[in-house]
């Protein structure tokens, strides 16, 4: 998975470094790269306004030895990053009431040190839900309730420190139909817009946040 990432990563340098001849002489904006980001991913994409992003394995985040060049990688060439795992529910909460914030906080505090913007992903999602609460019996008003506290708590936590959110993520079935999971509150359609209500109410207005999906819809194809 790692050496998929590098790979990756020596792609879209070999592209960018394509285009450096001809945006070179263009006007610095206001993200432009400093000399010494300059021949990097996010130098060169600043230059033309554009972010370069990576999700981030915490696990390897911080490594020594061979997985050193991650976390000098993770800090050097990207200027957004976002969680694979330590924002979602089941990683923050996996006790009721418990939260674990410790990883998530680790990598907010990597971004800042490294002057990087992060995504928060995921505040719902239909998988890596807490064992306590897909294997527990509850109403649909308990369900909109902890789904209610769990958003409220985590934006809160996170107010001021988070780019973008992914409030839901992958609610649709491939053929654009809303997925049935645990979560009474995505069962129906107007549970779109109550999330978006709830991540509001702890969130800045500054905070981006968003549907994800990469369902087809109306078919239309995939769509995010």
């Amino acid at each position: 998975m790692k050496l998929g990432r590098i790979a990756v990563t020596g792609i879209v340098a070999a592209v960018l470094a394509a285009s450096a001849v001809s945006i070179a002489g263009a006007s610095p904006g206001e993200d432009s790269a400093s000399p010494r980001q300059g021949d990097t991913l996010r130098g060169l994409g600043a230059r033309i306004g554009l972010r370069v992003g990576t999700a981030v394995n915490m696990d390897v985040l911080g490594s020594t030895g061979v997985d050193a060049p991650y976390t000098a990688i993770t800090g050097s060439e990207f200027s957004t990053v976002t969680p694979e795992n330590v924002m979602k529910w089941q990683l923050v909460e996996p006790t009721q009431g418990q939260y674990d914030w410790a990883a998530a906080d680790k990598l907010v505090a990597f971004a800042e040190q490294h002057g990087q913007r992060v995504r928060g992903h995921t505040l719902v999602w239909h998988n890596q839900l807490p064992n306590w609460l897909t294997g527990g019996t509850f109403t649909n008003d308990q369900l909109r309730d902890l789904l209610h506290k769990h958003i409220t708590d985590e934006v809160t936590h996170f107010r001021g420190k988070i780019w973008q959110w992914d409030v839901l993520n992958e609610a649709f079935n491939d053929d654009g139909t809303l997925r049935d999971t645990t979560l009474g509150a995505r069962r129906r359609p107007e549970g779109v817009a109550v999330l978006q209500r709830l991540q509001h109410r702890g969130s800045r207005p500054e905070e981006r946040r968003g549907v994800r999906d990469g369902a087809a819809v109306a078919g239309r194809g995939r769509a995010d």
